[in-house]
């Protein structure tokens, strides 16, 4: 068990090393490899090949489960017909308004749409930017 735990949290980390997330297809053949390492740990013998392949099987396990999660959360996106056009939403703001370059940005977690039809991520990061020739806006209240 322990050799499966260091398995699961390496894959973890060697996800979090990675500058591209996997395809669903490479996830779903890691998870498949996981299930079948761990029915051939289940013949094996000799306790070392027995702890290697359980600790293979882990790393593969946490792998596919990290990358899963982060699919999921990266999933949610705007629609191709909702860009370039209003769209009025009721949220709630996650964090203060914060002051970078060009303008000001801040993170709101989408409650509902007021537009029929618009699909909205569930959570936005909304910014307005300074005007032309570097011209603040004050922030409002």
């Amino acid at each position: 068990m322990r050799s499966f735990i260091l398995g699961f949290v390496t894959g973890i980390t060697y996800l979090q090393t990675t500058a591209l997330l996997p395809t669903s297809g490479l996830t779903a053949a890691c998870a498949a490899a996981a299930l079948l390492l761990l029915a051939c740990a289940l013949m094996l013998r000799h306790p070392a090949a027995r702890v290697i392949t359980i600790a293979s099987a882990g790393l593969l396990t946490g792998y596919a489960w990290a990358a899963f999660l982060a699919q999921a959360t990266l999933s949610p996106e705007l629609a191709k017909s909702e860009e370039g056009r209003d769209v009025h939403i009721v949220g709630i703001v996650e964090t203060l308004p914060y002051r970078f370059d060009q303008g000001v940005r801040f993170d709101v977690r989408v409650e509902r749409t007021v537009d029929a039809g618009a699909s909205v991520p569930p959570y936005v990061a909304l910014s307005w930017y300074e005007g032309r020739y570097g011209t603040r806006q004050a922030v409002g209240d």
